[in-house]
């Protein structure tokens, strides 16, 4: 988050524009009241917006959708019923991109406040005539959703009711956060937080318990803003009803004992009225350095521990992406470790950091791959061969290895079972099959069964026939050392045709255009080569094994004039000049030229590398490298 930004208008004026927006009888006098009321200290005038987006509204039984529309912060309110000054809840919908973003953690304050270079997410308004598309915009929630009253009126818990010596029932709060909005939503309804986290909210766990014994704490929802509000103080409620708000019963209670504050944080630049509330003093502390309005205490908590619920799947399918989570007895989502089927998740799964469970395959730190399907389910297969399509949707082999905890890993890269070789991707865990692979530089043939065989020319298919030059994917032997030991490397596929090996050999001839022209050089493109040295760079990029070479080239006498070596070179085919084709290379008296075709060459001539016509120069005849 960091700090805040500055208001695009002012609190009384969002309240006067809503309610103009809403339409309602009265309104203009709620209007002028709201500004009467700024500062004055009394109920009515507290700062009153909630903490998240619309998640249940009783009187419509609204959906349960994507978070999206952007809010602000949330604050506190005395559980007596006294506030600090504070502005009515905004009903219009909300200024975007004005809130800070923060999350503030898990309600225990374990989440640092996001700094100031972590931007907003703009998202679209909820706009109640919108239809199902933006209705999507926040979540909504249903009547069953709503916490009820028991006769007496004593707070029913939802879920995880436990019975003290004075017959006090106990409820988690449940907190939910809108990475997109930075809100935050309560709930002691276990369902209705499932739900709201299917569609994209961050499950952050308990934020505090609450007890059935104290003063009712009231939930509002705006159908315009698309957030909930809460609060102790009725006189609130009561105006921010009269403003348009829902009222949706009682929550939960502020507990009578005071055992454990819960705080309220106001930001008064979020454009409506977006609080915040935890029982994390340096969560608050925090959130007032980045500039939340401290508002002091909203609720006491009752202080006693997370009650324990049935751990169970959380599974987020918003935005596109599908995510997986295994939330625990203690209500926290299980991180950094493998989660059993002892606890109840009904097979082994292995938690991220971030709790995410991994839902495919992952290479490990130790070269091994995790198998994980799509649920999360991980492979328990024993150690030895496996064929199975459940992690990649077609027929694979896996080598698999047991662990001590019970799942089990794939081999990978080149290994040995028995006597023979065989291959695993890195990233998959699959073994190859049926197909041509290099490894480490040397060529392989895998069969069905997967076993390696040695392909010890580098070439399959089409091949020069003997006792013409081989070609090959395998690089050229290193002559020498130092500068005139450069060599190019073979860019050849395995199963490259005639023509492709022709075109890489030109391709490489051309990389050479404009690098100058030096007499028994055959090095690099822009350093220096002379004609022959240009022909073997060629023949080098197509993996033929030739007595010509840099360092000879140089340093041997004899390899000064390989132009001539290559006219009489037996393993170079001679052919007429009429029959010349792409590819060959055009021999003159002390020179040699690649011939592109349209009576074209591409050569070394001084004083640099070019196209010539072949006709330039005497022509002594043609050489085919490629038959």
């Amino acid at each position: 988050m960091g700090k805040i930004q500055k208001p695009l208008v002012t609190s009384v004026a969002i309240t006067a524009i809503a309610a103009v927006t809403l339409q309602l009888p009265g309104t203009s006098a709620f209007a002028a009241n709201a500004e009467a009321l700024e500062g004055s200290g009394t109920a009515a005038s507290s700062e009153t917006t909630s903490s998240s987006q619309t998640v249940f509204d009783t009187s419509d039984g609204h959906e349960h959708s994507n978070p999206s529309a952007n809010t602000g912060s949330y604050g506190d309110i005395e559980s007596n019923g006294v506030m600090g000054s504070t502005e009515v809840p905004n009903v219009q919908e909300p200024e975007k991109s004005q809130s800070p973003t923060a999350n503030p953690g898990d309600g225990n304050g374990s989440t640092p406040v996001p700094q100031a270079d972590q931007p907003a997410v703009p998202a679209p308004e909820a706009d109640p005539d919108a239809g199902a598309s933006l209705q999507a915009a926040s979540p909504r929630s249903s009547d069953s959703a709503n916490p009820s009253k028991k006769s007496e009126g004593t707070f029913k818990a939802v879920i995880g009711e436990g019975e003290t010596s004075k017959s006090i029932s106990f409820s988690n709060i449940y907190r939910l956060y809108n990475p997109y909005s930075g809100e935050h939503f309560y709930t002691p309804n276990l369902d209705e937080a499932k739900k709201i986290a299917a569609v994209g909210w961050q499950w952050e766990g308990t934020a505090w318990v609450s007890g059935s014994d104290g003063t009712p704490v009231y939930r509002l929802y705006n159908p315009f803003g698309g957030i909930h509000h809460y609060t102790v103080n009725a006189g609130e409620r009561d105006a921010l009803v009269k403003a348009g708000w829902r009222a949706e019963g009682t929550s939960w209670t502020s507990d009578s004992s005071r055992a454990q504050a819960v705080y309220r944080l106001y930001n008064p630049y979020s454009g409506n009225g977006a609080h915040h509330y935890t029982r994390s003093s340096a969560e608050r502390n925090a959130l007032v350095k980045a500039g939340w309005r401290n508002e002091n205490v909203a609720w006491y908590a009752s202080g006693v521990s997370t009650q324990p619920i049935q751990p169970f799947w959380l599974v987020m399918s918003a935005w596109g992406s599908a995510k997986r989570y295994w939330v625990q007895g203690d209500t926290a989502i299980a991180k950094n470790r493998l989660i059993t089927a002892a606890e109840g998740a009904g097979y082994l799964a292995m938690a991220r950091q971030d709790g995410s469970v991994y839902t495919s395959p992952a290479p490990l730190a130790n070269g091994t791959v995790l198998l994980a399907e799509q649920n999360g389910r991980l492979c328990t297969h024993d150690t030895g061969w496996m064929v199975t399509k459940a992690y990649s949707g077609a027929l694979h082999r896996y080598y698999v290895m047991k662990t001590a905890q019970g799942y089990s890993v794939a081999k990978t890269g080149l290994f040995i079972i028995g006597k023979a070789s065989y291959y695993a991707n890195p990233s998959t865990g699959i073994v190859a099959t049926n197909q041509y692979l290099a490894y480490k530089g040397v060529w392989y043939h895998a069969d069905s069964a997967g076993v390696l065989t040695l392909v010890r020319s580098g070439k399959i298919g089409w091949q020069n026939p003997a006792p013409y030059y081989q070609v090959s994917s395998y690089d050229v032997r290193t002559v020498g050392s130092g500068l005139f030991s450069y060599k190019q490397k073979s860019r050849l596929p395995i199963d490259a045709t005639r023509s492709q090996a022709v075109e890489i050999f030109i391709q490489t001839a051309m990389s050479y255009l404009g690098t100058p022209y030096h007499w028994d050089y055959a090095l690099q493109p822009g350093i220096g080569v002379d004609c022959a040295g240009l022909v073997q760079a060629g023949m080098e990029s197509v993996g033929m094994q030739t007595p010509y070479n840099a360092y000879d080239h140089y340093f041997n006498p004899w390899q000064s004039h390989n132009a001539d070596n290559m006219w009489n070179d037996p393993r170079i085919m001679k052919v007429p000049v009429n029959q010349r084709r792409r590819g060959d290379i055009i021999l003159y008296p002390g020179h040699v030229a690649i011939y592109l075709g349209n009576d074209t060459v591409i050569n070394a001539y001084p004083p640099r590398v070019e196209y010539d016509s072949m006709w330039r120069w005497k022509v002594r005849g043609v050489g085919r490298l490629f038959i």
